[in-house]
């Protein structure tokens, strides 16, 4: 079981997503797997409001997509829908006694995937409405430069230019700039207020950037007492388908590059029993022993619990499913890993920024 904070890795609270699951918790409203939402129906012009129950047991689509890149995702909708069609036209020839039997013994499960697939349209639908509106891909390719690189060069240029003139509401727009502010403060020295005065043109909320701000000099402090510990803490329907196939093609170039979140590296070094990253330093506790006295395990774990206190979402619990999925198939000896990935609750980047807007307000309060 390992036991972490949230303030060890904040950007991956703020960064916006790429994955399907990811994507719908964050973009759509999504709560205990239902997911529900407002849908333009361009052929009517007309507003469908949707809901639907994401159940992995009983939506194959889901199970199988959910944890990848939404053009990858898109391209195999439409892969499906083609074999689903191919597989209920029987043809204008002549029938058979047996082919017919066989397509009406056939009809229950056609039309529970046609229903499945018919769902998972109008989702991607509704996402691809929202990302070329705000300009999703542009943010999630920068934010992914931000936490990716060790410097971030004209990336900076970047940020403000989409800040000032670029599509996102204020909020896709902060967030973006508080990933850049807590993975390379040090380069934004001398700019923070102008990127604060360009935030509050925009109508932000700054209010959650005043509590990183005070949770940053705290962290710092703390850091200045303890300076003799050398410890790493970098952090780091056959018409829609056809519009759908079309409008998807803008996205499709965007894929997520493969890295390992500072969770997933942190769990890496305690399960392989690596240094570095500061987990020698970690407290390690057993009920079998003493807590000064619990000894080191020296063979590297299968099995593991991670839980976060403060929130998780699903970006960071699909990092890590494919990171145990990676560590499965490069073991030369087929030691598969089992990670479970708990939170005190699941949380998107707003209602992330709404509760440190919310910690801001009662920290300033006497």
């Amino acid at each position: 079981l390992i036991l972490l904070d949230r303030d060890i890795d904040l950007s991956v609270m703020f960064a916006h997503s790429w994955t399907y699951q990811a994507l719908v918790h964050d973009l759509l409203d999504m709560e205990d797997n239902r997911v529900s939402f407002d849908l333009n129906v361009k052929k009517t012009g007309s507003i469908k409001h949707c809901v639907f129950d994401l159940d992995r047991d009983m939506d194959w689509f889901w199970d199988e997509n959910s944890g990848f890149s939404f053009p990858t995702v898109a391209s195999d909708i439409s892969d499906k829908t083609k074999a689903q069609n191919d597989k209920e036209n029987i043809g204008d020839g002549e029938l058979s006694t047996q082919l017919i039997h066989e397509a009406l013994s056939s009809v229950t499960e056609n039309q529970e995937s046609r229903r499945i697939l018919g769902l998972h349209s109008e989702i991607l639908t509704a996402l691809l409405d929202i990302i070329n509106e705000r300009g999703i891909n542009n943010i999630f390719c920068l934010e992914e430069d931000l936490i990716t690189k060790a410097r971030i060069g004209s990336t900076v240029k970047e940020v403000i230019s989409l800040i000032e003139s670029g599509p996102g509401t204020p909020e896709d727009k902060l967030r973006l700039y508080l990933v850049m502010y807590v993975t390379h403060r040090k380069y934004l020295e001398g700019d923070e207020k102008l990127f604060e005065e360009k935030l509050q043109e925009i109508g932000a909320d700054l209010r959650p950037l005043l509590y990183l701000e005070e949770l940053t000099s705290f962290q710092e402090n703390h850091l200045a007492r303890t300076t003799s510990q050398d410890t790493d803490n970098s952090s780091i329907t056959q018409g829609m388908y056809s519009l759908f196939n079309k409008a998807v093609d803008g996205v499709k170039r965007y894929l997520p590059k493969q890295k390992d979140y500072y969770v997933t590296r942190i769990v890496d070094a305690i399960m392989e029993i690596k240094s570095g990253l500061g987990v020698d330093e970690y407290l390690y506790l057993d009920p079998k022993f003493p807590p000064s006295q619990t000894p080191r395990k020296t063979t590297p774990f299968k099995e593991g619990v991670v839980f976060m206190v403060g929130g998780g979402n699903y970006s960071e619990f699909q990092n890590l499913k494919e990171y145990a999925n990676k560590e499965a198939d490069s073991s030369v000896i087929g030691v598969e890993k089992n990670i479970i990935y708990g939170a005190t609750e699941l949380v998107n980047g707003n209602a992330f920024l709404e509760q440190l807007a919310e910690l801001a307000e009662l920290s300033t309060k006497p």
